[in-house]
Order: structure tokens, then sequence, then C-alpha cells
């Protein structure tokens, strides 16, 4: 080697060195600060270790007797991990085999300070006596201490606020401080049966960190459930819900999950145990729900039943993978799988995302490349990208712009492996065309034909075309939101996005302009008349012909508030088919108008601080409104793309200017190359004013990643 090479090469080495320990002092400074939540796969049981930033511990179950000591040994490995020897407390939820009966392995590995349950065992079976008798004698034999505790009791344990909501069969009388609100759904459960069996008496918990929430159940099944949260829910919303009993569907009640309304569930299910469809169904579909983990692949039900690939922490049987939660004071925490290191931030929900002093960004950063690579990581193939949902296509159409400025082929064939698995060999769906929702993604059939000249995208672009023979309409003439009875004579203004820039975009490439200009003039109008508001220029969301709806108003038969994403959607579907409607079609002044009035109402209602727009558009004077990306990236949107084309006046580029900074400010730039965006609100129907300000924020949900980068393509070459 070159001696001259060596100083330098070791200044490389201690650099690098350096940063290293730099890193892991980083981390462990964050788990300091943090609560640390493992679930530790105990193959169908339940095993919960909590560190409180304080130091101490507690441990929820213990897993199962037997299997060689294996599930004491993977708590003592995630103690190990989380930075504790001893575990303060142990809390047995209820006294079955797979929470109870690691107590006597587990004990003689280490130390426990004190056992926590809800007294004697309730059920009569052998099985689970000897158990509760196994639990005793170790208590007697380690001389721990024993802490039996009751609805409302606290656990001390120093930094967290670990309150009992149910215990030996009775819940907390009262509603916890901000919880008593009405549980609309309570009435539409089913009367579940009683249950005798020692589930029944989960000791329940609400553990709080801050402003971040944690429930456990432990197996508390439905009635108990319908108890706790029925006719008023006495608990309130949490951040995290540990998924009750395995994800059995003896648990899980539709009326418990609008109550707890949680923003991230575990399910601790085995890969034969737990994981019952209807139970993941349950959750999966809460309001409000971002994601669901699994401990286990759940083999006994089907891929639709399973989470994708990253958020499950063992695919196979017996693999022992946990999945870690860190959080934050402030209620923001992250959740990783220890298979993959995939791991996700669900970031501190605010009123105003906005954080000027994030710009600029260096000039080298491209924030379209990155929300793709924040997507397309997670997936190890096109088909992995999920089922034909128009959020999916709304996003693969921003990849395709980008596509078009970079070149880059990995975008088009992401796109072209997705949409290929949504068709047979000759080139028909096999998605059902039930909702105009449906037919969003066909956006990517246009694209696909125009780039490679394959007729299987023409013939599944023309099955959505005739679809809209058939589709049915109001009395009027506009398209039904969906095909279906709960939608039955209404008009959403989503539909439009969903549904007419597709039909100009295929008009235009398949020698059927007449008729798709045409009609989608027609829908527009439809659309708009009877949702049309004079005194603000928005639009309401949503009109039902028949009136039948809860949310219609008795004369207008019109929804009652003005949903920020819902006015996103028709405004850049205006902006996107006038860029094909012909100068000379009799009906382009009107669109044009209308493109004037959302203009100069989406000046009238932006927020003069951060230059974005509140969830319900004009009502920025409530506390419990907030400030939503998605949307703010759509009007951003249509006022450049207007301006550009001389829809209105120049000076509107300002509103524009200041939108984009707005949600680029809102945008949080991660050390590997991708980016956090927050405050997108989740899919939503048409409610009261309550239902909106009440809906899930979500972080890097494609609603709003499809928006931003339709914008940034926009607005970037400016």
């Amino acid at each position: 080697m070159n001696t001259t090479m060596r100083p330098r090469i070791y200044r490389q080495y201690f650099l690098l060195l350096s940063l290293l320990l730099v890193s892991a002092v980083l981390a462990a400074a964050q788990a300091q600060s943090a609560l640390q939540i493992y679930s530790i796969d105990v193959e169908g049981g339940q095993a919960t270790l909590l560190v409180s930033p304080s130091g101490q511990s507690m441990l929820v179950d213990t897993g199962w007797a037997g299997f060689n000591g294996r599930d004491a040994d993977r708590i003592v490995a995630a103690m190990k991990l989380a930075g504790v020897q001893q575990l303060d407390y142990v809390l047995i939820t209820h006294y079955h085999a797979d929470h109870v009966g690691g107590v006597p392995r587990l004990a003689e590995k280490v130390k426990i300070g004190t056992f926590v349950d809800h007294g004697e065992n309730l059920e009569a079976a052998d099985n689970v006596k000897k158990d509760f008798a196994n639990y005793t004698a170790t208590i007697a034999k380690t001389g721990a201490k024993r802490l039996t505790v009751k609805p409302g009791d606290r656990i001390p344990i120093s930094g967290l606020n670990v309150v009992v909501l149910t215990a030996g069969r009775k819940e907390i009388s009262s509603p916890l401080p901000g919880a008593g609100q009405p549980n609309d759904i309570c009435g539409t459960e089913p009367a579940p049966a009683d249950d005798p069996t020692e589930n029944s008496a989960s000791l329940g918990v609400l553990i709080t960190y801050g402003k971040f929430r944690f429930i456990d159940l432990g197996d508390l099944t439905k009635k108990k459930e319908i108890e706790l949260v029925c006719p008023n829910t006495k608990v309130g919303k949490v951040d995290l819900y540990l998924v009750s009993h395995h994800g059995w569907d003896q648990s899980n009640t539709r009326a418990l999950l609008r109550a707890l309304h949680p923003r991230v569930a575990i399910m601790n299910n085995g890969a034969h145990k737990g994981g019952s469809p209807d139970a993941w169904q349950t959750v999966h579909d809460s309001s409000g729900l971002e994601d669901l983990w699994q401990l286990h692949y759940a083999a006994d039900s089907d891929k639709a039943h399973n989470s994708r690939d990253n958020l499950i922490a063992n695919t196979g049987d017996a693999e022992g993978n946990y999945i870690k939660v860190l959080a934050h004071p402030d209620g923001s925490f992250d959740v990783t799988n220890s298979r993959n290191n995939f791991s996700k931030e669900y970031a501190q929900q605010v009123r105003n995302p906005v954080d000027f002093s994030r710009l600029p960004a260096p000039a080298s950063f491209d924030y379209s490349q990155a929300a793709i690579e924040t997507v397309m990581r997670q997936f190890n193939s096109p088909v992995d990208f999920g089922s034909w949902a128009y959020p999916r296509g709304l996003f693969l159409w921003g990849e395709y712009l980008v596509y078009k400025r970079t070149n880059n082929p990995a975008y088009l064939n992401f796109i072209k492996g997705w949409v290929d698995s949504h068709l047979d060999s000759d080139g028909h769906l096999k998605p059902k065309l039930d909702s105009l929702d449906s037919m969003l993604s066909g956006n990517l059939l246009i694209a696909l034909y125009r780039e490679t000249k394959d007729e299987r995208y023409h013939t599944a672009a023309t099955q959505i075309r005739e679809r809209l023979n058939t589709y049915p309409r109001t009395h009027e003439g506009a398209f039904w939101h969906a095909d279906n009875p709960s939608r039955a004579w209404q008009t959403w203004l989503d539909g439009i996005y969903m549904s007419m820039p597709l039909l100009v975009r295929y008009g235009e490439t398949f020698n059927d302009s007449q008729y798709a200009n045409d009609e989608a003039t027609k829908q527009f109008d439809l659309y708009q008349k009877h949702v049309n508001d004079p005194k603000t220029g928005l639009l309401y969301h949503a009109y039902d012909e028949s009136g039948q709806q809860p949310w219609a108003d008795p004369v207008t038969h019109h929804s009652s508030q003005f949903w920020c994403r819902a006015i996103g959607w028709y405004g850049m579907a205006l902006v996107d088919v006038l860029e094909i409607l012909p100068k000379n079609h009799p009906r382009r002044p009107e669109l044009i108008a209308l493109v004037k009035q959302l203009a100069k109402a989406y000046q009238r209602f932006q927020d003069p601080q951060s230059g974005l727009w509140f969830e319900v558009v004009d009502r920025g004077d409530l506390p419990d409104n907030w400030l939503e990306t998605s949307s703010s990236a759509m009007y951003t949107y249509m006022i450049s793309r207007a301006v550009e084309r001389g829809y209105i006046d120049k000076e509107y580029q300002k509103i524009a200017d200041k939108g984009y900074r707005g949600v680029l400010a809102s945008i949080t730039r991660n050390p590997d190359g991708t980016i956090s965006m927050p405050n997108i609100c989740e899919g939503t129907s048409v409610g009261d004013l309550e239902f909106y300000l009440n809906r899930a924020r979500h972080t890097n949900d494609l609603h709003g990643l499809g928006a931003f980068i339709i914008m940034n393509e926009q607005l970037r070459k400016k």
C-alpha cells in the first residue's frame, strides 16, 4: 500500500466509526425518551413487554409453558433489547395457558417484583384450575408480591398512567376524562351470549404516555366489550390497539372499534391460532385505522384477510420475530418489524403540520421521486401493490407523470406490472366495475396503450367505457356514485374525477370524442347544480336525489358540509378535462366559469399563515378543524394549471405558490431518501360536521402522495 494513503484511510475509518457511535448514542437516547413496547411472538399467546422512559418495566402475560422454555427465552431476549434486567410488574390478564402458562419458567430466569391480576380464577375447567394453581405456587415460591386490582385502579409505573379498565367481569363505572361520547352503532350489534370462561374476566388496561394511548384488553369477549363502550364509550380514542383475543371473532365488536378509533392495531395471532377472517375484517375496516400489523401470517385464512408482507413479523411457523413500538409523549410513534426491519412512523397529529424551517430542500432533491420511493420500497413486486383501488390508480398516475419527465423505466414497469395483474389473458379487467371509484385506474390503461400499443389495454379501457352504457343514473342523467343500494340516487363530487378525465382521454385516444366530451361536460353540470353554494363559491360534498339519506337536507337534498378533498377532486377534474376538450366545444365556457368560481373560493379560504386549506374548508375558526394536505395539493394544482392555461388571472399564481410552499413545508425529508407527508384525510363517505372533523389523519396515504406528485410535477417547472 502507498504509505501516503494510510493517514487518509485511517481518517476515513475513524470518521466512519465516529458516525456509527453517534448513531448508536442517538438511538439509545431516543429509546430512553420513549415508551418501548415489544409484541413478542409466543405463537398465538400473549407476551407484551413495556418499558417506561423511567426504566420501569411491565410484562403483560407470559405465553405458554413447555416448548423447551421457548416463550421465556423470547421474553428474556426482548428484555435485553429493551435494556432491562428484571421485571417490575408481570400483569396476567387471565388464567388461560397461552397467557399464564409461562410464569413458572420465566420466574426461574428473571427477577419479578410484583404480579398483577384480577383475583381468583373464575372458570371451572380443570386445565384452567391447574394453570392458576401453578401461577399462585410460583408467586409463593419466588416471594414476589401479588397485587389484585379492580376497574379504576392504577398500576404505579413511573412515567406512565396505567389504568385498569376491566377485571373479574367488571368494567369502569364512569367514563375516563375526555370520553363519554355516544356510540352510534351500539344498537346494531347482535346481543352476544354470556361467556363463562376466564376470557370474559380479562384484566384490561389503558396505558397513557403523554398524548400516546395504548389499550390491551387481553381476551375480553364481545359482551364485556359492549358493556365497556355502549351506549357511551368509557374509554375514548386510542393510538394503538392490541387486537383482543389474538384476532378471534369471539371478540372485536364493531362497537368497540368504533369507540376506540385506533390509528394502528397489532394482532398477536399465531400461524394457526387467531386471525379469524371476520375479526380481521372488522379491525381492518375500522374508521381511522392506518395499519393492521400481525405477529404471524394467518395460514388458515386467505391472502385477502392478511396484511401486506411488510406488516407481518412471521410469515411461516415458529420464527420468533417481534414487533416493536417506540412511542413519544407528543403522540407520535414508530412501529418496526424485526423480520425485515421495515419501520413506519405515525406522526404527531397536529392542526397545522407546516414548518417552514424544513425549506428549502437541497437543489438535487426531487420530491416526486422521493414520494415514489417511499411507496415502491414497501413492495417486492407490483403485484403486491394490491387491489384495483382508486388511491392506487391516483398514485400511479402521478408516477406516470414522473416517468414522462425522467424516462425512468422502473416507473413504467411498476405501473405495467400492477395493471397486468388485474387483467386476464385477453385483456379483460378482472375487478368489478360497480362504482365510479373503480374506473379511475383506467387512466393507466390509456397511458399504457399510448406507450406500448398493446391491444389488451384498449380492450380493458373499452370495458370501462361500455360499462357507462348500462351504469345507473339519476332521473336527470347523472351517474350514481356506486351501483349498490347504499349509494342509489347519489352523486358525490369525488365521482367526477374518478370517471370523467378517463372518459375524455378514452375519447381522444380511440375516436370517441363526441360522446365522451358531451357526456363529461353534462356530468360536470349535473353534479354541481345541486351542491353549488353561491355565498361561498364552494361545493357541498354530495347530493341525494331521493332525499332518503340521513345527511341529505330535507329541502335541497345536498349534504351539509364543504369537505376539502371532494372539492379538490372536482377542481382537478375540471382542468384535466379542459386540457382535452376542444376550444370550440359549446360547454367549454361553463367549465372555465366553474374554474374561476373555485379559484376565487380557494383564495378566500386559504389559511394565510400556512398556505394550506382546512378539512372543512369554511370552518377554520373551529379548534377541532385541521389543515389537510391532500386537498391543499389539489387546490394548488388546479390554480397553477388554470393560470398557466389562461383560465384565471395571473395574480392567482401567488395563491398557488403559497399553497405549494405550505405543502412542501409540511413534508419531512427522511435520511433514507423517503418523505413523510402528514395530515392526509382517510377515505371518506358523507357525514355531518363532527364526522369530517374526526376523520383519521394519515401519513403517506396514497390519496395524499398521489395528489402531491401531480401537484409537484405541475409546480416544480415553475
